[in-house]
């Protein structure tokens, strides 16, 4: 006799999970389901059919008695007696049935299980090297944004004022290009540009 595998316990089964144990899977709960559904009815018929066919017969007895007619007989305890045996058989049928699909899951299980470690391992070093490009690449993001944050930092707080640069977002005005260009050639090395007006916007 082979235990049942409790599906439910089992991991998911997907694409990852080799055919033969998916297959096995699903033949070992249609098989339970059956089982269980046998059983069910079973007891149903042991548990009221009984009484309603003996109350059947004892109907049929008083009706034959009052026409003065025969005894009919207990035909009704014994078709139920006969439908017990067979719903008793369909019972034991079914539940050989699980334990061979419980085997055969078994038996698929020992058979792929290498397989569907390899297809796991795969997938996992897969996953693991997306995850470390993703945080890669979140590193980079974050050292951007504090550069980015640093020289928006040092405009706000008006370091090159000393140079004789207006506020940048002093738009209204107009003011000599050459100075706006020196300060920034001292910053980066770039060479000086051309002298003259340059409108630093609003109307």
């Amino acid at each position: 006799m082979s235990t049942a595998i409790d599906i439910r316990r089992m991991p998911p089964l997907d694409e990852r999970t080799p055919k033969p144990i998916r297959d096995a899977a699903v033949a070992q709960e249609a098989a339970a389901k059956q089982a269980a559904e046998a059983r069910r009815a079973l007891d149903a018929l042991e548990s009221t059919g009984r009484q309603a066919a003996e109350y059947a017969d004892a109907r049929a007895l008083a009706d034959a008695q009052a026409a003065g007619k025969a005894d009919p007989g207990p035909k009704h305890v014994k078709a139920h007696e006969q439908a017990v045996s067979a719903a008793k058989r369909q019972h034991d049928a079914a539940k050989l049935t699980q334990e061979d699909r419980a085997a055969d899951l078994r038996t698929a299980l020992d058979e792929y299980e290498y397989d569907w470690r390899e297809a796991l391992d795969e997938e996992d070093e897969e996953l693991a090297q997306r995850y470390q490009a993703l945080l890669d690449e979140a590193q980079d993001v974050a050292q951007r944004r504090t550069a980015i944050r640093a020289r928006r930092g040092w405009l706000n707080d008006g370091r090159y004022k000393g140079a004789g640069v207006p506020h940048v977002y002093d738009r209204k005005e107009q003011r000599p290009a050459g100075e706006l260009f020196d300060a920034l050639r001292d910053l980066n090395g770039s060479p000086p540009q051309p002298r003259g007006l340059v409108y630093m916007g609003g109307r």
